[in-house]
């Protein structure tokens, strides 16, 4: 956790003790700009620290999302910091996304629910798709075990399953 090194550094710049101060008066709608890259990640990172609560991070793509995703890790470390990346995969597609983005997908999920505040560095369309509401993911509980398999139609393979089920005429699987 390199923060706690940075701290005492942070806690002298003017810079920083302008955002404290807007913290501890509560103000909202600051625009901070003309800053490079990790100056945004310590930035970002520092109000985490400050505040103890949960910072959603939003970048124009996934490889930005991921190159901030490092920044965060490297400042708070990575039970702290996370991704949420976009599936990659267009909804008429006939594919899932590859299982890496599945599992980090997954993961960050998880953090999200778990309760414990976090930074989350997400790419614009990975925040604009519709997430499962969490009461409804406690609500119907599922269980998965290695070597089970489900058969399809299941209630179990039915969640998170794309609404498009048909398919257009004239359209070939690409």
């Amino acid at each position: 956790m390199l923060y706690q090194k940075l701290k005492q550094y942070f806690e002298q710049s003017g810079f920083f003790k302008e955002i404290d101060q807007r913290l501890s008066n509560q103000s909202t709608g600051d625009l901070l700009f003309n800053m490079n890259n990790s100056a945004k990640a310590a930035v970002v990172t520092h109000i985490f620290q400050q505040t103890g609560k949960n910072i959603l991070f939003v970048s124009a793509d996934d490889k930005m999302a991921e190159d901030y995703l490092d920044d965060f890790q490297l400042l708070v470390g990575q039970e702290s910091a996370c991704i949420l990346p976009d599936f990659e995969v267009l909804p008429y597609e006939e594919r899932s996304p590859h299982y890496t983005i599945r599992a980090q997908r997954i993961e960050t999920l998880a953090r999200a629910v778990s309760g414990q505040p976090q930074i989350y560095s997400l790419p614009i369309r990975s925040l604009l798709r519709k997430i499962v509401p969490q009461v409804h993911l406690l609500s119907q509980p599922r269980t998965a075990c290695q070597g089970r398999g489900t058969q399809p139609g299941s209630p179990d393979i039915q969640i998170g399953r794309p609404r498009l089920q048909q398919r257009v005429p004239g359209f070939a699987r690409g």
